[in-house]
């Protein structure tokens, strides 16, 4: 194998390995968007359920005084 024909598999080789990564960084991305949304959403329900318990605690003593 001469010097263009390993230079031609290399450059070969990481046009495969690039095409992989991109398809792995875009995979992910999808992946953190979709969480993303969901820690969101879980956000709003805690914030929501604090609000909510806020008012439903009396100011009263403990039973144990």
């Amino acid at each position: 194998m001469n010097d263009i024909e390993r230079l031609e598999a290399r450059i070969a080789f990481f046009e495969d390995m690039n095409e992989k990564l991109s398809m792995e960084i875009y995979s992910q991305a999808q992946k953190i968007q979709m969480l993303e949304g969901k820690v969101a959403k879980l956000a709003e329900k805690v914030n929501f359920l604090s609000e909510d318990q806020k008012s439903e605690i009396p100011n009263q003593r403990p039973p144990h005084y």
